[in-house]
């Protein structure tokens, strides 16, 4: 008995002092690397600032392409209180905001003309769709008017390098912070080809003066650039002058008088 009693604390202190030895944790490259991809509970980037509200509201609505945004998508993008009205085919034609809309970039200043046209071009671009714009007819800026308040861009649609009148007009108005405050449309998606010049510039000129009282038939003529006049879906090539105030469009082909207004009346 007394033999077993000794056998069994031998036993016990041995199995004690091995567990109770100090190891030695080896060499640096025997311990196992951290695994590259952390399970899916685990952010793979923990320390990653998340994208801010602002970013993720802008990648929400649904695109179509290069088409632009539904509407659904353009309301999710500027705001949901944009209201809208729409004309022939189903084409926009205003779009009206609210204060406090959805602002543009954190920079932006509606007296500074690269952030006013910039933030304007976004606008078109999203609205491509609903507006009813097409490659072939592009809208090019005409005007641009900017103060501390708010600021205005004006496209305007061309054919052939040449400007259309007096359709053809997008304006584009944009609030402090550069939320969509309001859009105006006449565009014109369907434009004919016009006819070839067969009228020179000079006849052109005396058919325009010919249109005048007699007073104003030895005046200035200022003005004498080309371009593409609507009457319907119908394009004439023309010319546009100005004398003391009056506007009048010649067509180029025939030397009708297309318009005649007084502008110091409008």
């Amino acid at each position: 008995m007394r033999t077993r009693a000794l056998i069994l604390s031998f036993v016990i202190a041995t199995a004690l002092w091995r567990f109770t030895r100090p190891v030695s944790p080896g060499p640096l490259s025997e311990v196992a690397p951290a695994p590259s991809n952390p399970p899916a509970y685990l952010p793979a980037r923990p320390f990653e600032a998340k994208a801010s509200a602002q970013a993720v509201a802008t990648a929400t609505p649904a695109a179509v392409g290069s088409r632009g945004l539904t509407w659904e998508g353009l309301q999710a993008k500027y705001g949901k209180g944009l209201r809208a009205e729409f004309g022939k085919g189903g084409r926009l034609a205003s779009l009206r905001g609210v204060p406090g809309g959805v602002p543009g970039s954190a920079d932006f200043s509606p007296d500074d003309p690269d952030e006013v046209i910039r933030r304007a071009r976004e606008i078109l671009v999203d609205a491509r769709q609903l507006l009813g714009l097409q490659d072939s007819l592009p809208v090019e800026i005409s005007a641009t008017k900017t103060n501390p308040a708010s600021a205005q861009v004006f496209f305007q649609e061309h054919s052939e390098g040449l400007q259309l009148a007096p359709q053809g007009k997008i304006v584009v108005d944009l609030g402090p912070k550069g939320e969509l405050v309001g859009l105006d449309s006449d565009y014109v998606p369907d434009v004919r080809p016009a006819k070839a010049a067969v009228l020179a510039a000079e006849e052109a000129v005396r058919r325009a003066l010919a249109a005048l009282p007699e007073p104003l038939r030895q005046a200035k003529v200022e003005g004498g650039a080309r371009l593409i006049w609507l009457a319907g879906r119908d394009a004439r090539l023309a010319y546009e002058f100005f004398v003391e105030g009056r506007q009048v469009v010649v067509d180029a082909e025939n030397g009708r008088i297309l318009w005649l207004r007084d502008r110091r009346e409008s």
